[in-house]
């Protein structure tokens, strides 16, 4: 089971290699930090580890490896091969492709699956830990409105962080 993670954490490291974050942060730090935030809520929530947690841990790791791979389809493809369904479609669900939806219906997307949800909210609290450009946070901003309009509860720390 363990080495699924392994394996997860291999591939975005390789996708991710000599990505920097507009702070000059190697990229790879940003799914260490949302797994280390989803590992403390297991605890904190005496959360038994499952299948279910590996899956998800393996898609935080490979959350915006198809977006970031140079070739989309084949790591789309690499990743329901390798890793299965179940984390694929996690994954799926976290891609945005900007030609076929707006931020909006991507959001609306990843809301109608509970786990992408989970990972979403933990990579929008991560990119806001740090100043982002006015366009990012306007993005973010809308997105949480709409949220918010259709009765999602928006976590507390990004009301305050994006000044809603």
């Amino acid at each position: 089971m363990y080495k699924k993670i392994h394996q997860a954490e291999l591939l975005a490291t390789f996708v991710h290699y000599g990505q920097k974050r507009q702070d000059g942060e190697d990229y790879i730090n940003h799914p260490k930090r949302l797994i280390t935030t989803y590992l403390n809520q297991m605890i904190e929530n005496d959360d038994p580890f499952t299948e279910e947690q590996i899956n998800i841990i393996c898609a935080i790791w490979l959350h915006d490896c198809i977006e970031d791979a140079p070739i989309n389809w084949e790591m789309n493809d690499f990743i329901l091969k390798v890793f299965g369904y179940d984390i694929w479609d996690i994954v799926i669900r976290l891609t945005h492709d900007l030609k076929l939806e707006t931020y909006n219906e991507y959001i609306a997307r990843v809301f109608q699956h509970p786990t992408a949800w989970q990972i979403k909210w933990l990579d929008m609290i991560d990119n806001t830990s740090y100043p982002i450009p006015e366009k990012q946070k306007i993005k973010y901003k809308d997105a949480c409105i709409y949220l918010m309009t259709h009765s999602v509860t928006v976590p507390d720390i990004l009301i305050e962080r994006l000044e809603l």
